[in-house]
């Protein structure tokens, strides 16, 4: 489509997937995976800019329950795009429909905490898991699998290393992510949740073996190196 082109027009069609997206007011599920591009040997699939992919979730009506999106080749690089603004940042717009979310996959290099920007309630920081604090308002999530993939042999300046949130946002790694969802849980964010599984292909660092919630279900499951996945494309 030509997203990669800092020229106006070739976003045109962009305009065109933004006004359909807008008028589906009855659409439940939406999903947006990349196809693998032949003869790549970098990456082995097609990149968009970041500031797209935002757009895109910004326009999607409140009917959107589940959502599936492959974020791993998402460019953050383009900073200069003329239509869309250079703060565009996925984790905020992600943020923004977490709340309403039935059922999330979600494929991605990097996650910051703004993904959690409506749990006001819960602190940033993640060096005190023992001490949960209540959520204000609760989540509908049910089933959540979030692959984090940062790996750095494929990554570069440009290439998914941060969500630019800020220029200098904190990364969230599996074992963060699966301490903050525990505090979420534990502080009645999630009353219908019935699974949640944090996978990621070790080369962050956290190398741990998988985690389990001692309250029985649901469990948070953060998967590090050793334990391979396939089906989460």
């Amino acid at each position: 489509m030509g997203f990669r082109i800092s020229f106006p027009k070739a976003y045109e069609r962009l305009d065109e997937i933004c006004d359909s997206l807008s008028r589906l007011g009855n659409l439940k599920t939406f999903s947006l995976t990349l196809e693998e591009q032949a003869g790549e040997e970098q990456t082995g699939k097609y990149t968009l800019p970041g500031a797209v992919a935002v757009r895109i979730l910004n326009t999607l009506q409140p009917s959107v329950i589940n959502l599936d999106m492959d974020c791993w080749s998402l460019d953050y690089g383009l900073s200069r795009d003329p239509v869309i603004p250079a703060e565009s940042h996925v984790c905020e717009a992600l943020g923004n429909l977490f709340e309403r979310l039935h059922y999330l996959r979600l494929h991605i290099s990097y996650l910051c905490p703004q993904i959690f920007s409506r749990c006001h309630s819960v602190a940033p920081h993640f060096s005190k898991p023992d001490a949960p604090s209540p959520a204000e308002g609760t989540f509908a999530l049910r089933y959540a699998v979030i692959h984090l993939n940062a790996d750095p042999s494929v990554l570069t300046p440009s290439y998914a290393c941060r969500c630019r949130f800020r220029s200098r946002a904190v990364k969230l790694e599996a074992r963060h992510l699966t301490e903050f969802l525990r505090i979420l849980y534990e502080g009645g964010a999630f009353p219908f949740l019935e699974r949640f599984v944090v996978i990621d292909l070790g080369y962050s660092q956290f190398h741990a073996e998988k985690e389990k919630v001692p309250f029985g279900v649901p469990r948070f499951e953060g998967k590090g190196a050793g334990w391979g996945v396939s089906g989460h494309r």
